[in-house]
């Protein structure tokens, strides 16, 4: 498939997520802050990219639609959040290039920025969650989230699934193709694909599953 992200962004900003979005308490470093007792690896799992799925709509919208998978019994509290801290590199360099409307940053202002996006409970599971990440629209400029995936404890602990190696996943247009080369590897179109028809990770993207967690 094509993608059609714009040279000329158009109108109004368009929201980054579906998921709730807000700004680190560190703007250099992911998942720090004062809030946090500690940061320690999802090593044993405490948190995992279960499924993941793309989609693209009329209007050009991109998105990935994560899935993340907390086992409970192995953290240390219970969750107060779960979600992808990132931060949001401008993929053509259209903010540099000044090519957006005055007054209409469309995006330029998530650029260079660490943020968390926030997942949603899956209906209402405690242990299941949902996240959507736009890379961009016609009214937007193309984005590249680079991040790790995050598991909060009341206790103020966080569990980060970092990429093979240890470093920050990388979530860009070269991705999405290649989520929906890997689907459909599996004989499944991501059109329409619901949770359940969705394969695991585990089985046919480990990029977003280093451990094969199940």
């Amino acid at each position: 498939m094509k993608f059609r992200f714009p040279l000329l962004v158009l109108s109004s900003l368009a929201l980054v997520s579906t998921a709730a979005c807000a700004t680190s308490p560190a703007d250099d470093v992911p998942g720090s802050g004062a809030a946090l007792s500690g940061n320690k690896d999802a090593s044993a799992c405490e948190v995992f990219v279960d499924k993941v799925t793309v989609r693209e709509s009329s209007r050009s919208l991109n998105e990935y639609k994560v899935f993340l998978k907390t086992l409970n019994s192995k953290l240390d509290g219970e969750i107060a959040r779960v979600g992808f801290t990132a931060k949001v590199h401008d993929e053509f360099r259209e903010c540099e290039r000044e090519i957006q409307p005055p007054g209409n940053p469309n995006g330029c202002e998530e650029v260079g920025k660490w943020q968390d996006y926030e997942a949603t409970p899956f209906v209402g599971s405690s242990d299941y969650f949902e996240l959507a990440l736009s890379l961009g629209t016609n009214d937007t400029i193309a984005r590249r989230y680079e991040g790790t995936f995050f598991v909060e404890t009341k206790k103020g602990t966080r569990y980060s699934l970092k990429a093979n190696g240890g470093g920050n996943f990388f979530l860009d247009r070269k991705g999405f193709s290649d989520v929906e080369n890997a689907l459909s590897s599996k004989g499944v179109s991501w059109v329409g694909a619901e949770v359940g028809q969705l394969p695991k990770t585990a089985d046919f993207y480990t990029y977003l599953n280093p451990k094969e967690c199940r």
